[in-house]
């Protein structure tokens, strides 16, 4: 492809350029582009390669192939504005073909602000600037980012940025939900957040584009919905109704409860095969398991496992369910296809956690009441290991390193080396994260985890409940390299929503988009072993009945308290009005106003969600430990406006506040 041939300050002049030149500027200028095919000039390529700029591109540079791929999910040959699409690098060799693997690609997707496509230096230019992390330059999409998503005891759910390099706060959205959530999963297209509601009987359903509840899908009162787990061909999710005999299917697309499968009675839980064909449920007081074929939605088999049985997980090198005990010493091995018992074998009592680890051949079990740690190898479906060097384990998450085991009765993690269990040697480190255990907070009846890995596959998030605090930990460290604030909210679980490129077969890295304007967009696009850097165009159009996200003008905050008369220790009531930068009228109805209130200098500070109460004017009640000078921060993410971006409201605390103005 030709680029950089242009000057920002113009095209060429008729009378200076080259008739090559003119030939390629007629050319673009039409809507057409030059693209170098390679002779790869299959059906599907021919299809992407429409009017305007192609969904498919490619070029060569250090030995390297790259290919550009977008493919909206709506089988249409153009990109639209709202509408989802999937979108894949491919890297390989040149010369030999082969896929490059292991790399990790960057990518942005910003509107061009002027008209012409920009040269090598101002690609150079704007990875820079993306790469910086700041709140003031940020791509209409990055393709590098992920979010912390918390679930916290008080009904909301915290978004947290952790790549932002310089802010206040990191906190980018509180969702508020109907109740305190059991447990969660996304969409394969991380468009959609599932939350069971198990008190309230309900799936809420948040659009993550949004960031806001789209819909509450209700079982009835009594369900006590908890576990959710999504098909791996994201064909359905399925909810465990702890509350009543039965499990349900909801459509993921249309979010409505499809069928209700009669199940045993008791505790549920769940796993599903990989190729989507069976799920196994537990009905811990049946003392059964129930496997449903996905495809006829009814029951294989209902199998008599024993007492108490409730923790099961898929093992897909030996094709069986396996379902754990509390109340027995077996994990029980059941073939999907028929139901029938394959072996059963002895284990620790107490087993609340069994999870196969990524190669998908050794099993993980955590028994709380044994403090220990049991290895299965579903090979020879026999115990190969197990290890004491844990204190009442509750939950199991993978890298593609290490197992780490959730300690509920001290404030550490145990880390397994996966590496060495093929030999038959269980290599257990210890990590200390956080001050005080779990159990010194107060009881939670999430299932969700309190581990979570981040996408660079070497590091996790670790809530603890207890310190109010998610840990942040790099694998090779001695300690936590940091952690995040959950702004004095308990967490009952930690959930990483990934919207950066992965590396889902060899050499084709891929992310989901959903463009929310049109035009013509640059994609900076940079690789680092080897260097290289290329600058992709992106189209996206407005569509039709497609209604393109208005760009909505910032807002302006104006203090009412500004003669407020503020002790220490008392309840105060704070007024501020939201006002249109534009037309300087009252903005009503927000319902994402925070507000921030900290002490200057100092480490303390609280979070509020603001209420409107009167028509534009919102309202915080604020009781101040100790004298000293405060600053009220506000943010509004409906508005654009983050704490950075709105001035700040001074207090002044004193003790005797006779003559002294208040906030101003």
């Amino acid at each position: 492809m030709i680029s950089g041939w242009c000057s920002p300050s113009g095209p060429p002049t008729l009378t200076s350029a080259p008739i090559w030149l003119l030939l390629i500027f007629l050319l673009l200028h039409a809507g057409g582009e030059i693209e170098a095919l390679d002779g790869e000039g299959d059906d599907a390529t021919s299809k992407e390669v429409s009017a305007g700029i192609p969904l498919f591109q490619e070029f060569v540079e250090e030995g390297v192939k790259v290919v550009l791929r977008i493919r909206p999910l709506d089988g249409s040959d153009r990109l639209t504005v709202g509408s989802d699409a999937r979108l894949s690098i491919t890297l390989t060799d040149e010369n030999s073909g082969e896929p490059l693997t292991g790399l990790h690609p960057l990518a942005w997707i910003h509107r061009r602000e002027g008209n012409f496509r920009p040269n090598e230096a101002q690609i150079s230019e704007m990875i820079g600037q993306f790469l910086g992390g700041l709140l003031s330059v940020r791509a209409d999409i990055d393709l590098n980012r992920y979010y912390l998503l918390v679930l916290n005891q008080d009904r909301t759910i915290s978004v947290i940025d952790p790549q932002v390099t310089f802010s206040i706060t990191k906190l980018q959205h509180l969702l508020a939900i109907p109740g305190r959530g059991g447990d969660w999963v996304i969409d394969e297209i991380r468009e959609r957040l599932f939350v069971t509601i198990p008190e309230e009987g309900q799936l809420a359903v948040i659009d993550l584009a949004r960031m806001k509840v789209e819909k509450l899908i209700t079982f009835g009162p009594t369900t006590e919905p908890i576990q959710v787990l999504r098909t791996p061909d994201n064909s359905g999710i399925w909810v465990g109704l702890d509350g009543t005999s039965g499990v349900a299917h909801v459509d993921p697309d249309e979010l409505v409860v499809k069928t209700v499968i009669p199940t045993g009675r008791g505790r549920h839980r769940l796993a599903i095969d990989t190729d989507s064909r069976f799920l196994c449920v537990t009905n811990a007081e049946s003392g059964t398991a129930t496997i449903v074929d996905l495809a006829s939605e009814l029951p294989v088999r209902e199998v008599n496992c024993g007492n108490t049985p409730l923790a099961v997980t898929y093992g897909p090198a030996a094709d069986l369910f396996y379902v754990a005990l509390i109340n027995g010493e077996t994990v029980v091995a059941l073939d999907p296809s028929d139901g029938e018992i394959v072996s059963r074998i002895k284990c620790p009592r107490g087993v609340v956690d069994i999870e196969v680890e990524p190669e998908g051949r050794f099993l993980f079990l955590v028994s709380p009441t044994e403090n220990s740690v049991t290895i299965i190898d579903s090979a020879t479906n026999s115990v190969m290991g197990s290890t004491g060097a844990v204190q009442a384990p509750d939950q199991i998450v993978f890298t593609g390193d290490f197992a780490y085991i959730h300690n509920t009765r001290r404030a550490n993690v145990t880390l397994i080396n996966l590496g060495r269990i093929a030999s038959g040697q269980v290599v257990v480190t210890e990590l200390g994260i956080g001050r005080q255990p779990t159990t010194a907070a107060p009881r939670s009846m999430s299932v969700a985890d309190m581990i979570t890995p981040t996408p660079e596959g070497n590091a996790v998030m670790v809530a603890n409940p207890a310190d109010k605090l998610v840990y942040y930990y790099v694998e090779g460290m001695m300690a936590s390299m940091g952690n995040f604030q959950t702004y004095k909210r308990i967490p009952d679980g930690v959930l990483v929503l990934d919207r950066s490129l992965r590396e889902t077969s060899p050499g084709i890295y891929s992310t989901y988009i959903r463009p929310t304007r049109s035009g013509i967009h640059d994609m900076p696009f940079v690789l680092d072993q080897p260097r290289i850097k290329h600058g992709f165009e992106v189209e996206v159009i407005a569509g039709e009945g497609i209604v393109q996200m208005p760009v909505i003008s910032t807002v302006k905050l104006e203090n009412l308290s500004p003669d407020l008369r503020v002790k220490p220790g008392e309840e105060h009531r704070l007024n501020f009005r939201i006002l249109d930068q534009s037309t300087g009228e009252p903005v009503v109805g927000l319902e994402d106003v925070m507000a921030m209130v900290l002490l200057m200098p100092g480490i303390w500070q609280e979070r509020h969600l603001a209420r409107e109460v009167e028509p534009g004017i919102y309202q915080i009640v604020q009781k101040f430990p100790d004298r000293g000078r405060h600053g009220l921060l506000i943010s509004v993410p409906s508005r654009g406006a983050s704490f950075n971006d709105l001035e700040m409201i001074q207090i002044d605390v004193y003790p005797d506040v006779h003559g002294r103005r208040g906030p101003r």
